[in-house]
């Protein structure tokens, strides 16, 4: 039952549709119906185990970049170390991750994850990022047009006619 629903998580935004979207029709709401019967035959998927009882966008986008859906076991990819005396988990170089292959785990098919894949880098691509990387914001949105009256000629605004471009 929750691999079919994994399933049908992707299949959904690999069609198009958004994590709010979708995460709105998993927790019934009734302005999203057709997406919950063509995606989930109209029935309530029971909500996750923890929380709230409710599907939400941030875990449906968890569960989008996890590997671990098509059968890939990552191992080492947190290692402790000590910050400030206090002990902590810190992220592995992809060096040091080893990568296993269970094919018997899998729940999503390896195309269903590569159009997944390709939609949310083609949506990641839209974000503007500064010189820094920071996030700025979506090309035509209020707030990069309000920017564009703020700040006088030079790198930002260079940064964002490239990133339009």
């Amino acid at each position: 039952m929750q691999a079919d629903v994994t399933r049908r998580i992707f299949r959904a935004y690999a069609a198009g549709h958004g994590h709010m979207s979708i995460a709105k029709a998993l927790n019934g709401d009734p302005r999203y119906a057709g997406l919950s019967i063509e995606y989930f035959d109209g029935v309530r998927p029971t909500p996750p185990r923890k929380g709230t009882g409710s599907w939400a966008p941030s875990s449906l986008r968890a569960m989008l970049h996890n590997e671990r859906y098509t059968g890939v076991v990552p191992f080492g990819a947190q290692r402790k170390a000590y910050r400030g005396g206090t002990r902590t988990r810190v992220r592995a170089p992809e060096a040091q991750m080893v990568r296993t292959e269970r094919l018997d785990l899998r729940i999503v098919p390896g195309e269903l994850w590569s159009e997944v894949q390709a939609r949310l880098e083609a949506t990641r691509k839209t974000y503007i990022r500064d010189n820094n990387g920071r996030l700025w914001g979506r090309p035509g949105s209020l707030v990069i047009e309000r920017v564009r009256e703020w700040i006088k000629p030079g790198v930002v605004n260079e940064a964002i006619d490239r990133a339009i471009k």
